[in-house]
């Protein structure tokens, strides 16, 4: 994505600020990434991933390979785009560990205020807290650090 929005004469930039995150869509539902993990995000090639030992999959990103986390599949929610060839991954990054993660869209930035789960429900694997949409729904923030240190396993 990068690649092709500098080629157009463009610009991509991500800055980060505490209190921030990318919401992204996963099936019908929205999730936050903390804006200090995100390090991009592009579109890939389905055909492009490797398979590796025990089902799990790679992607090269700028001659790295690193684990692609499925998100649809990590939250039991199925993917809106099961039926193109190319995906949206996001590159995240946390306790010195990188994987990319598959979405189905990027809703944008926005400001949370967050809910701790696990004082109003349980506590979740791979999820940090809770925020409020505009909308009344909830979307779940996801703890990066537990994703990753679960994809590198």
């Amino acid at each position: 994505m990068k690649k092709n929005t500098t080629a157009l004469g463009g610009t991509v930039e991500i800055s980060s600020a505490e209190g921030y995150g990318m919401s992204v869509a996963v099936g019908g539902e929205c999730y936050i990434l903390p804006l200090a993990c995100v390090v991009e995000s592009f579109l890939v090639r389905l055909d492009t991933l490797r398979s590796i030992g025990g089902g799990s999959q790679v992607v090269e990103v700028r001659n790295e390979y690193m684990p692609a986390v499925d998100l649809p599949a990590a939250f039991a929610v199925p993917s809106g785009r099961q039926d193109t060839t190319d995906r949206i991954m996001v590159v995240v990054e946390s306790e010195g560990l990188r994987a990319s993660a598959f979405v189905d869209a990027l809703l944008g930035q926005q400001q949370l205020v967050v809910k701790n789960l696990e004082a109003i429900y349980r506590r979740v694997d791979c999820v940090s807290g809770a925020n409020l949409l505009g909308d009344g729904r909830v979307a779940l923030i996801l703890d990066v650090g537990s994703l990753l240190r679960g994809s590198h396993h």
